[in-house]
């Protein structure tokens, strides 16, 4: 009895400090409340080696409707603009112009809503439904290990999320479905809008690559216009 006794208050104990983390990451990014209001978000996603782009993705995201439009310039020059809706996954492309119908345009411009997002927003999707949290301590850090369930593109990817006292996620490592592995710094915080605080640079810590987020907007307002070429 004694032993079941220790065993549930350390779960208890672990719970509440999983608990706690979130509360200071919710406070530290600007709040929950604050964020549910971003109803508009726009941002560049880059890929930069050596300090230098190397893709560049640009995201238009209307989360109530989930209306969304990814343009990029492809490795033959040519623009490339997916217009789709994400809970649908239906829509089409535009190439220079010129309309198409194929749909593994939108196979790809899914896959990078999911990828590219969780980049940027990661701290707002931590109570995700089918997210669990397992929490531990290392220094001064407080590190959450974020597993999924039936969830995502690569449900059995495995992140570590390194966070202080404050709140303020300082790193994140990860290991990959595909057995890829990475640590990336987290830089460079700044207020994207209502309030809200992303970092805006990750750094590789064994690569020469980071990702870089431009051009960032969290609004509650929207210009429909954007999304013309959408149905909804």
């Amino acid at each position: 009895m004694k032993s079941v006794l220790l065993l549930c208050s350390i779960v208890f104990a672990y719970s509440q400090s999983t608990e706690n983390v979130l509360k200071n990451i919710w406070s530290f990014t600007g709040g929950k409340s604050a964020f549910e209001k971003a109803r508009y978000i726009s941002f560049d996603w880059i890929v930069a080696k050596d300090g230098t782009p190397v893709k560049v993705n640009h995201h238009t995201w209307d989360r109530y409707t989930g209306d969304y439009v990814l343009s990029y310039t492809s490795k033959e020059k040519k623009k490339i603009e997916t217009y789709f809706n994400v809970n649908s996954k239906k829509g089409f492309t535009l190439i220079d112009g010129t309309h198409s119908e194929d749909s593994k345009y939108i196979d790809e411009a899914y896959e990078s809503f999911i990828n590219d997002s969780y980049w940027l927003i990661v701290p707002t999707k931590l109570e995700d439904k089918g997210v669990h949290l397992s929490y531990s301590k290392e220094n001064e850090l407080d590190i959450l290990t974020m597993s999924f369930e039936n969830v995502g593109l690569t449900p059995k990817d495995v992140y570590k999320l390194y966070v202080t006292a404050k709140g303020k996620i300082v790193k994140w490592t990860f290991t990959l479905e595909n057995g890829r592995k990475g640590e990336f710094d987290w830089d460079d915080y700044q207020t994207v809008g209502l309030g809200i605080k992303f970092s805006l640079n990750k750094i590789s810590k064994t690569s020469p690559f980071a990702i870089r987020f431009e051009n960032v907007i969290l609004s509650e307002t929207i210009d429909r216009s954007v999304f013309k070429y959408t149905q909804n």
